[in-house]
């Protein structure tokens, strides 16, 4: 017996719990199932389903963690050329 699973992502973010948000924020929602997600991820997925919401809720606090890991990891690479203002464009 095959068992497929579906792998549910908000805006771009893996989620295990589809009930994290309300119908009324869904702006789209769209089911890939193609033989390339089963190459991608792996043959017990059957199918991804890809939903969008109005707010973009799920995907901000990602870009804001990027954002900050981004800072820090370029000032401890280059403290001195960060420090003060200074900026590496003339």
């Amino acid at each position: 017996m095959k068992v497929s699973i579906c792998l549910y992502t908000f805006d771009g973010v893996e989620v295990q719990n589809i009930t994290e948000i309300s119908s009324e924020d869904i702006e789209s929602v769209e089911i890939i199932k193609d033989p390339e997600i089963i190459r991608i991820f792996s043959p017990k997925i059957g199918g991804v389903v890809l939903i969008t919401t109005k707010s973009k809720k799920f995907l901000t606090p990602i870009l804001e963690n990027y954002n900050n890991m981004s800072e820090e990891l370029v000032g401890s690479v280059f403290p001195d050329s960060f420090s003060s203002g200074n900026s590496i464009f003339p």
